[in-house]
């Protein structure tokens, strides 16, 4: 079984990152599993113990909590929708980079607009959303 390496900064981030978000824990323990349920990464300490946390909170002896989706930070839909919309701009934001790049190699001659016009509309196309929406991701990402 293979073991993931840490860096000694990597586990406390991760476990501050737990308490914002808490759904982290599962996404951190599903990718030690592979899609048909077997264990592929041995299980990293602070995931166990992160897990572990959560459920002692729902039928531990002092149960403190009376549901898994409390025990998870609450509004673990709202949570996991956030996540997957992060995941998404990042994959657009990837996307427009490369494209961007792309259309820097054409001569401006050739070019029917700046490079990130031609990135966006490209992206856009490709996405099936709008431009301005991909603009947008694409700017807030750039804040952060």
């Amino acid at each position: 079984m293979e073991k993931r390496i840490f860096f000694s900064f990597e586990i406390p981030v991760r476990e501050r990152l737990y308490e914002e978000r808490p759904l982290l824990v599962i996404q951190d323990f599903l990718d030690c599993i592979d899609d048909s349920g077997v264990q592929t990464v041995e299980l990293p300490p602070h995931v166990v113990k992160a897990m572990a946390e959560r459920f002692r909170r729902v039928m531990g002896p002092e149960h403190t909590l009376n549901s898994l989706d409390k025990a998870f930070g609450g509004r673990v839909a709202r949570q996991r929708n956030a996540m997957a919309e992060e995941e998404k701009t990042g994959e657009i934001v990837f996307e427009h980079i490369v494209a961007r790049k792309a259309a820097k190699k054409v001569p401006r001659s050739a070019r029917t607009g700046t490079p990130s016009e031609i990135a966006s509309e490209a992206v856009a196309r490709q996405v099936g959303v709008s431009e301005e929406s991909i603009k947008r991701r694409y700017k807030n990402a750039a804040r952060r």
